[in-house]
């Protein structure tokens, strides 16, 4: 894929994450300086459409993302370097809790920040621990009572398999997070996105819609994961 297109479906996935609204050419060319015409960006929407990246909605004219599109712009996260600017307070807390043990409210406050359901995994105790469903449901994404059911039961039931599930992905041992759109081998529900990163022998999965902000979810575990390497790092020299 070009660039001049890439950034375009990237301007896509943002105003869509954003308000959750088709994404109309019109609204690109008001809003970006692609420093091309309407009817250019309508031809790139488009072509990316034809590639699988976004889809029309018949009652719109505008362009909604498909997994295809939200996994190339997750791609183009982890590409770079992952920032996220918290208050230095909110760190140090964070790495009190993971440190003195207090699962539960480390998850807690990574829920409540972003948001998003926590789930935290020890590898090594094989315990499974969950906050935040109330801010998953929050979102407006759900189109019936019955979606809302559905991830209430998988949520429920995700201690039968979680075990043997990350296991095998920790021992695949990559050092950047894991994402996964729709389709995942963690819940049955294809409708959400999961996050999994590995903090030493502890695993942390967020869950939330497949329009949840990525970067910034992305950008929070990193800086979380860099706070408490380097107080690890920290202790090791001092021992």
């Amino acid at each position: 894929m070009n660039e001049r297109r890439a950034i375009i479906l990237e301007a896509v996935l943002k105003e869509f994450i954003r308000s959750g609204r088709p994404v109309s050419s019109g609204q690109l060319f008001e809003e970006y300086d692609f420093d091309i015409k309407p009817a250019a960006i309508r031809l790139e929407l488009s072509e990316l459409a034809d590639e699988g990246y976004l889809s029309k909605l018949y009652h719109s004219a505008g362009r909604v993302p498909t997994d295809r599109g939200y996994e190339f712009f997750v791609e183009r996260i982890l590409s770079h370097e992952l920032d996220f600017i918290r208050e230095p307070r909110l760190l140090s807390k964070l790495a009190e809790e993971f440190f003195s043990g207090d699962r539960l409210e480390f998850l807690d406050q990574i829920a409540e920040s972003l948001h998003v359901l926590s789930i935290g995994y020890d590898l090594e105790g094989e315990n499974v621990y969950k906050k935040g469903l109330d801010e998953l449901l929050r979102y407006e994404d759900w189109e019936a009572i019955e979606d809302v059911v559905r991830v209430v039961r998988d949520i429920e039931n995700i201690d039968e398999h979680l075990e043997a599930v990350l296991h095998d992905i920790y021992n695949e041992g990559s050092d950047k997070p894991r994402v996964f759109v729709g389709s995942n081998p963690i819940l049955k529900n294809d409708s959400l996105s999961v996050i999994l990163d590995s903090f030493d022998d502890f695993l942390i999965l967020l869950v939330g819609p497949k329009r949840m902000n990525y970067r910034t979810n992305l950008g929070f575990l990193s800086k979380i994961k860099q706070h408490i390497n380097t107080i690890n790092h920290e202790r090791r020299n001092t021992n």
